[in-house]
């Protein structure tokens, strides 16, 4: 795909070639297209090697035609970008194909669930019980447990108003796979990716309690246990071994390394190092945060 395929002349300071949309950190196929709207990610897209073209304002053109082989001017750089997401997902070769659904015959499958016809499958021994819905692309392993009311495959919390009026919701066109031994408890839902490069990942041997929400483009490790009533939101990459406490809500695009423990009711607004144990709203190490509220205590 070009540049000048899309946009028209007066908007393009450089043409160039571009194979598919990511974000700044975006970890997708070379030769990615990504915008520029908050200089505090200036750095991660223009360093990211796979990005090959960007959409940014007129004063950031410049910067951007030194490091990049595309550029686009705009002066609403995410809406540009998004809209364009759209148009591509309304051609027939942008996302991939949703071929007949597969269902092994050793699955347990409640007459009261619903799985899509097309783009979904489910490997060896895996349980869906009543009112679960999974919608493709989506993909579950081997022995996996899905409890009553469990939503798989839903479009994720993705829009833009517009300047005008109106709202561009955002297609998603990645998908989700559900690794193989996991559980996942009573009504938690899970968002496919947005672009069609992506999935939403639950790894092998993952326990996520009832009531929670795995956003799009989520990566969880395996063996990551998330309590019940939490909120993980887009983006977030959790390691091997993770825990997250009840209530626990993670922002966007954050970082938890193997290993860590995001204690009860903790928001997480930054990155959590591997093996750490953070506390509290907005969520700081642990120790730190027990010393800070006895010091409090003390005042009171």
């Amino acid at each position: 795909m070009r540049l000048s395929d899309f946009f028209p002349t007066e908007q393009i300071l450089r043409d160039g070639d571009f194979s598919a949309l990511g974000l700044s950190n975006s970890k997708g196929p070379e030769g990615m297209l990504s915008f520029l709207e908050d200089a505090r990610f200036a750095s991660e897209l223009l360093d990211n090697p796979r990005i090959r073209a960007v959409i940014c304002r007129p004063e950031d053109g410049a910067a951007a035609a030194e490091r990049k082989q595309g550029v686009v001017l705009s002066d609403t750089p995410r809406l540009t970008y998004f809209q364009l997401h759209n148009r591509l997902a309304e051609l027939p070769d942008y996302c991939p194909p949703q071929l007949p659904s597969v269902i092994p015959e050793s699955c347990h499958v409640s007459p009261l669930a619903y799985i899509a016809p097309t783009g979904v499958v489910l490997r060896e021994n895996v349980t869906v019980e009543e009112f679960v819905s999974i919608h493709g692309p989506c993909r579950v392993g081997d022995n996996t447990v899905l409890h009553a009311g469990v939503k798989l495959g839903g479009p994720g919390y993705e829009f833009k108003y517009l300047p005008g009026g109106g709202v561009l919701d955002v297609a998603h066109c990645g998908g989700v796979t559900i690794g193989a031994d996991v559980v996942l408890f009573e009504n938690v839902t899970v968002h496919r990716a947005v672009y069609p490069w992506d999935e939403t990942v639950i790894g092998d041997e993952c326990r996520v309690n009832a009531q929670s929400h795995i956003d799009h483009g989520v990566k969880l490790g395996r063996r990551v246990k998330v309590c019940a009533g939490c909120v993980v939101s887009g983006r977030v990459e959790a390691g091997d071994g993770v825990k997250f406490g009840p209530g626990v809500t993670v922002s966007n695009r954050i970082a938890v390394g193997d290993s860590a423990q995001v204690l009860l009711g903790s928001v997480v607004s930054k990155d959590v190092p591997a093996g750490a144990s953070v506390s509290g709203n907005f969520a700081v190490d642990h120790g730190a945060h027990l010393a800070a509220v006895k010091a409090a205590a003390r005042r009171d």
